[in-house]
């Protein structure tokens, strides 16, 4: 049996034995070059990734197979000198690889920002050293997918980010919910639109700090947005008010909340005949 961690392929005649590439052991620096030129891809791809020679992992950045090249990107001991040619590789995936590196300069953060792949400018987004003025720039991206990476950056502005609350895609918002530089006042308004006392709101969120997100969602103008907080929230009170919501969506999540195990047999009736009286007693919670 192959033991944890050990990479599985099929078998290939390469005149090498499988001993040269188990696990996360490194072969010595002789058989590089030999395992650089293997036939089998997965093997590149795993000496394009571990290798410890600039040069092989320099040369590898040509392979032809575009996931030797994404390896070979991730690379620590790859030279910054071939960053440029990588940016500009065909493959996606080969640039997506280089933009979550921590060692790009402003000038390869700029241009990555603009590449024609939201895919690429996603991950340009998410990168936690990505300057701030290209953050900015890509929090206004026109894909909703780049945007949403922007907002759950925690190096986003507060203006910015509070745009994002306020998104057009229920995707965004949801990752801005999720930020963790969310203004107290966003929950604190939420908390009164919910009639929830703000020193106990506030006093949860301290304890709590995801309460301020459940807070904002389930003030959300998107029944989609109210619905994920209806199923996933973890605070009574918030759930309470969940059940009373006019939309199907949203009640149907709050009865299928862990909390209301405790009233199976009530959340258990038929949906499609549930009524007012019957959300309202399908939980019973102090508030």
């Amino acid at each position: 049996m192959t033991a944890p961690g050990t990479m599985r392929w099929k078998p290939v005649e390469t005149g090498l034995g499988d001993e040269f590439v188990l696990g996360d052991a490194l072969p010595m620096t002789g058989v590089w070059e030999q395992l650089a030129h293997d036939p089998n891809e997965t093997v590149r791809a795993w000496t394009a990734e571990r290798c410890t020679n600039p040069v092989i992992v320099a040369e590898m950045t040509k392979d032809k197979n575009p996931d030797v090249r994404a390896a070979a990107a991730r690379n620590l001991y790859l030279d910054k000198a071939h960053f440029p040619a990588l940016a500009s590789d065909d493959e996606p995936h080969v640039v997506s690889a280089l933009a979550r590196r921590l060692d790009l300069d402003v000038r390869l953060f700029q241009d990555l920002a603009t590449h024609p792949s939201p895919r690429v400018r996603a991950c340009i987004a998410s990168n936690p050293v990505v300057p701030c003025d290209v953050l900015h720039a890509l929090a206004h991206d026109p894909d909703p997918l780049v945007r949403a990476k922007a907002a759950e950056n925690i190096k986003l502005n507060d203006r910015d980010r509070i745009a994002l609350l306020h998104d057009s895609e229920p995707r965004v918002r949801l990752s801005a919910l999720v930020n963790k530089r969310i203004y107290a006042e966003q929950a604190m308004a939420a908390a009164f639109q919910l009639g929830i006392p703000w020193p106990e709101a506030r006093s949860r969120c301290v304890l709590y700090p995801q309460t301020a997100a459940w807070l904002v969602m389930a003030c959300d103008s998107d029944p989609e947005v109210r619905a994920a907080c209806a199923l996933m929230c973890t605070w009574e009170h918030i759930l309470k008010r969940l059940l009373q919501d006019p939309d199907e969506r949203v009640y149907k999540a709050a009865l299928s909340n862990f909390l209301l195990d405790q009233n199976a047999d009530a959340a258990s009736e038929p949906l499609e005949h549930t009524t007012q009286a019957h959300k309202t007693q399908a939980i019973s919670l102090d508030v």
